[in-house]
């Protein structure tokens, strides 16, 4: 084996010098970096959620849909229930019978008419008889329809006329006197209760 002659000048020297200290340097700095990192800090607050978007196009519409079948008359159905005879037939059978007359009452009365111009509500009866109570109905007018009315023992309401055991007068533009209990029987009800339609003289 021949001897191979190395030569190093001394520039090639000093560059490899330098060299092997720039990265003994950037290895011992990277190291230490490496050693220097701590454990990992805790999760910071949520950001602030960001603008909505704007709304996107609308589509466009559909294709409408077909005509449905005819559905049955009402006649026919009435048919098919196993029901027989001509149109006039069923329209006579939707007629029911005769419901029994109604029961006149104080709730339904009102119904018939628009709302009392004036009304007392329920006012307790003085004790005795020959009790004279005014009602101040501040109508300004004495062309007035009136309706007066007492609950008795039995709880239920029936309306009121002369002879039975009240009666109203001296009516004036502005009050209505009601005398209960006039005449001396035993007293049946405990409260009454007025009511004035205003109307037109024709």
């Amino acid at each position: 084996m021949s001897e191979v002659e190395i030569v190093v000048t001394r520039n090639t020297f000093l560059a490899g010098l330098i060299i092997a200290i720039l990265a003994a340097s950037t290895l011992s700095t990277l190291v230490s970096t490496q050693l220097a990192i701590g454990p990992q800090g805790d999760k910071g607050d949520t950001g602030q959620q960001g603008l909505a978007g704007t709304d996107g196009v609308d589509g466009k519409d559909g294709v409408n849909g077909t005509d449905g079948l005819d559905g049955k008359s009402a006649y026919q159905i009435w048919l098919d229930q196993g029901n027989s005879g001509t149109e006039q037939d069923f329209l006579d059978s939707l007629e029911g019978e005769q419901g029994p007359p109604g029961v006149v009452t104080i709730e339904n009365f009102t119904g018939w008419l628009p709302a009392p111009a004036y009304d007392s509500g329920w006012v307790d009866v003085p004790p005795g008889y020959g009790q004279w109570i005014t009602f101040k109905h501040n109508l300004s007018t004495t062309d007035v329809l009136v309706y007066y009315i007492r609950n008795n023992s039995q709880e239920f309401v029936t309306q009121l006329r002369y002879g039975e055991w009240m009666q109203w007068s001296k009516l004036t533009e502005n009050e209505i006197d009601v005398v209960v209990q006039w005449a001396a029987n035993p007293l049946t009800y405990d409260k009454i209760r007025v009511m004035l339609w205003k109307i037109s003289r024709p």
